[in-house]
């Protein structure tokens, strides 16, 4: 196991001499033979010269981390903890990772009182509760987009920090499926995209509604799939007259016609 949300598989070589050589697994079901730099290096953390061995402390932002004993800190922090009303945990991303400081930090934090923060909330929880909410998490899976996707929106999505998704879209691509990237920049995304669209920071929902106000206007509704399993489509459609095509190049930058163009 590397990292979510992959688990790029991993062959581990120990030489003679105890040196260990990891490279890619090509049978592996999910990676098939790739692997990223820090799941090729991974092993060098044990042993590396700048792993912290021992607890730092400092008494302000801008002081010094000064090297602690075990003791008197965890002294220190069991006087702190007397009041949980007052502690909170911010786990960071790299417990995550194993999916075994996950739970217990969360079951710690529990059984005293104390608030502790997901660090999902910065990145994708947001995103996947809009879509709870909203009725639907994951509408299909990345073998299925591979087989039968004919238009892929790569919205703001870069390949590099899900690069084992980059075979399947190759795959849609060669089969003939049309893949548009749409970014506030050129990302490495760019080099396997059919079209790219820059759009200003923070324009996203501007776009995402005039493509909306077309798709209305010119009926490429699907009325069926509407009536069963939305609400609150009229009182929508209706606030979309304001959010037009001409409006969204205006804020967005992106030409009137290209905007018609991808929402058709």
């Amino acid at each position: 196991m590397n990292c979510h949300p992959t688990y790029c598989g991993m062959t581990a070589t120990v030489t003679d001499a105890g040196e260990i050589h990891l490279s890619p697994n090509r049978n592996h079901p999910e990676s098939k033979g790739f692997l990223c730099q820090r799941g090729h290096s991974v092993h060098e953390i044990i042993d590396h010269s700048a792993r912290l061995l021992r607890p730092l402390q400092r008494n302000d932002r801008k002081g010094e981390w000064q090297p602690r004993n075990w003791d008197p800190l965890m002294d220190d922090l069991a006087k702190r903890l007397a009041r949980p009303e007052r502690v909170a945990i911010w786990m960071g991303h790299g417990a995550v990772v194993s999916d075994l400081n996950r739970p217990l930090l969360f079951h710690f934090a529990h059984t005293l009182g104390i608030t502790v923060w997901d660090p999902a909330v910065v990145c994708w929880a947001a995103g996947a509760f809009g879509l709870a909410a909203t009725g639907i998490v994951e509408t299909n899976t990345k073998e299925d987009m591979a087989q039968h996707a004919e238009c892929i929106l790569l919205w703001g999505w870069n390949v590099v920090s899900q690069p084992t998704t980059g075979p399947y879209l190759m795959e849609a691509k060669k089969r003939g499926a049309t893949l548009v990237a749409i970014d506030c920049r050129q990302s490495e995304t760019a080099k396997i995209a059919d079209e790219v669209l820059l759009i200003h920071p923070d324009t996203d929902a501007a776009l995402a509604l005039a493509m909306a106000h077309v798709l209305v206007r010119d009926g490429y509704v699907n009325r069926d799939f509407v009536e069963h399993w939305t609400t609150g489509y009229e009182e929508f459609a209706q606030s979309l007259h304001e959010y037009s095509p001409a409006w969204a190049a205006q804020v967005t930058g992106v030409p009137e016609p290209r905007i018609v163009e991808l929402a058709r």
